[in-house]
């Protein structure tokens, strides 16, 4: 009952109490260990996204379909994500979560590199789903980490750095990887960019400490014993902000990972591009674009979050409500020179909801908590986001093909950005009920 009780109290106060004197790591190594995970998160990034560069070269050489690019791209690696994800974070409540995240990123980087040895398209997916398997414990494991590292008023801005890392690997795999792929073929590309994975592992294992739980919360690590999966569902169940926040960002994963997969395979089709020059420019806007638009949100979700709890996630509101306008012109516009700039403002204005999305669920779950409360958001936006969405939008632009020819997934892109309206209520609705006394955790 006093477990209980102290959880009830820390989830109705609507942030988890800090602790007034705090014995912690020094801050300059806090931020060390902030730019680390930043950059084995945009390896994770990086890994992920080359799968949309090479697609061309893959749907040539290995003679395949829309679909089957969707479910690469989509389905075989978030099903494997989103279901390891799970249990991997239920176990960083229990041990090292800096050692889960070394093995890892060791991982994934090691079926990276072997994605280009398959000479079959069973192979690759086999394959994927090992990528899938090994970032399925990084992101849980890395937000329970930097909620040791920094207090409930300072998590927005330090997520926010994290989550940078997510537009710096796109940027290098749509740039980077557009100039390999098509300079070196697809399968020098997979090896030459696992390597930058493989050097941060051993940089983690190296130099990384592992914090103290729950150090910077008035619950200590002791007073807090672990708790199971059905007590976590609950509580993301019962606090309203939590529910729709969780509905929001599934709402927009389907949208960004949809549009993600399949624009640059668009700009080849309907603009004529090389597969260099798509990945030039989708890279330089999702870098920049994502950059800003998540320091954004997170700096923005703390400052204004300090005036009124509310605006905290009715920022993310305001940006997923006005994505529509820029990807609609991105999708019509006939001037190439135009693309870079609606694609880059399309980028940042999605990009808004991820750190304060990760800063809310930190501070209105307890520290034992966190790691599966992440995982179970992600399993979520992922499974539905991630999954359905690239699935859903080859599967469109293969039933309007023979109506539009390759002008079908243009069309096929349309239909998919306006979830972004279902995204922004969620968001509105989630902020509404931020912060107010009226939520409890169900009896035991």
């Amino acid at each position: 009952m006093a477990l209980r009780s102290d959880m009830q109290q820390q989830v109705n106060e609507g942030v988890v109490r800090p602790v007034v004197e705090q014995q912690s790591s020094g801050v300059i190594y806090s931020y060390y260990i902030l730019i680390v995970l930043m950059l084995g998160n945009a390896c994770a990034f990086l890994d992920r996204s080359i799968i949309s560069v090479v697609m061309p070269q893959l749907k040539h050489q290995l003679h395949l379909g829309d679909v089957s690019l969707g479910l690469l791209s989509g389905f075989a690696f978030t099903a494997c994500y989103v279901l390891f994800g799970l249990p991997l974070s239920a176990l960083a409540e229990r041990v090292s979560r800096r050692n889960i995240i070394g093995v890892a990123i060791a991982l994934w980087s090691v079926m990276t590199a072997l994605c280009g040895r398959v000479a079959t398209f069973g192979q690759l997916v086999l394959l994927r789903i090992g990528v899938g398997i090994g970032e399925a414990g990084m992101t849980p494991s890395a937000h329970s980490v930097l909620s040791d590292l920094f207090p409930p008023e300072r998590r927005g801005t330090a997520l926010s750095i994290y989550t940078i890392g997510i537009h710096l690997g796109v940027f290098a795999g749509l740039a980077l990887g557009g100039y390999l792929a098509e300079h070196f073929g697809w399968r020098a590309t997979f090896f030459i960019i696992s390597l930058p994975g493989i050097a941060i592992a051993l940089l983690i294992f190296l130099t990384v400490t592992e914090p103290q739980r729950g150090q910077r919360e008035a619950v200590a690590s002791a007073d807090l014993p672990y708790q199971s999966f059905l007590k976590v569902i609950q509580l993301l169940w019962v606090d309203r902000s939590l529910r729709y926040t969780m509905l929001g960002t599934t709402f927009c994963s389907f949208v960004t990972f949809g549009q993600g997969a399949w624009l640059p395979s668009f700009l080849v089709r309907s603009h004529g591009m090389t597969i260099g020059h798509a990945g030039l420019i989708l890279g330089i806007a999702s870098g920049l674009g994502g950059l800003i638009g998540t320091l954004i949100g997170g700096v923005f979700s703390d400052r204004l979050g300090d005036r009124s709890p509310h605006w905290r996630l009715w920022i993310v509101a305001v940006a997923l409500g006005l994505f529509p306008v820029s990807m609609l012109f991105l999708l019509y516009t006939p001037v190439v020179g135009f693309i870079g700039v609606a694609a880059m403002s399309g980028i940042l204005l999605t990009a808004v909801h991820k750190a304060p999305t990760s800063a809310v669920t930190l501070n209105l779950t307890p520290p034992r908590m966190r790691a599966r409360a992440t995982a179970l958001t992600l399993f979520l936006t992922n499974l539905l986001g991630g999954g359905l969405g690239p699935l859903m939008v080859g599967s469109l632009s293969d039933a309007l093909k023979p109506a539009f020819g390759k002008e079908s997934l243009r069309y096929a892109l349309i239909a998919i950005t306006f979830f972004a309206f279902a995204g922004a209520f969620s968001y509105f609705v989630a902020g509404k009920h931020l912060g107010r006394p009226s939520r409890r955790l169900p009896a035991a």
